[in-house]
């Protein structure tokens, strides 16, 4: 059984290493891992109303996953939504991801948001049908272009 709960700075470590695992092993390989970065973003995220970071925990309390979301008003209704910034299972805790989803919109109605937002990297298009699954409709597609 695997169990959620709110983060607290203690778990910032294990979401790093869990940021660190995604990258190697997936493509998502456009970006470098800050993670002091990271830390003072999942700090800022943790103590602020806005921010969503829960850790999945295998019932002797070792990490298994988490996700991170930060709620704000959409530019153009002013509706409070979440955007899902990382999700995350580790190898060992796959096909739990959906118990890591349902906190994090339990926690986005708690505060009054009316939709949530979830992406994933271009070559993990396996997801889509995953995020169809859980109730998810394409609504826009984001592109990048590094700036030097």
């Amino acid at each position: 059984m695997h169990l959620i709960r709110d983060a607290h700075q203690g778990d910032i470590p294990n979401i790093i290493e869990g940021i660190k695992a995604f990258v190697a092993a997936s493509s998502y390989k456009i970006d470098t891992v800050d993670p002091l970065h990271v830390e003072n973003m999942l700090l800022g995220l943790i103590n602020s109303n806005d921010g969503c970071v829960a850790v999945l925990e295998t019932e002797e309390g070792h990490f298994a996953g988490c996700f991170v979301g930060l709620a704000h008003a959409h530019l153009f209704s002013g509706q409070r939504m979440l955007g899902e910034l990382f999700i995350y299972t580790t190898p060992t805790a796959r096909g739990h991801g959906g118990k890591l989803r349902r906190f994090a919109e339990e926690w986005a109605r708690d505060c009054d948001c009316k939709t949530f937002g979830i992406a994933y990297p271009v070559s993990e298009s396996h997801l889509e049908k995953v995020y169809r699954r859980w109730g998810f409709t394409p609504c826009e597609t984001h592109w990048r272009k590094e700036l030097n």
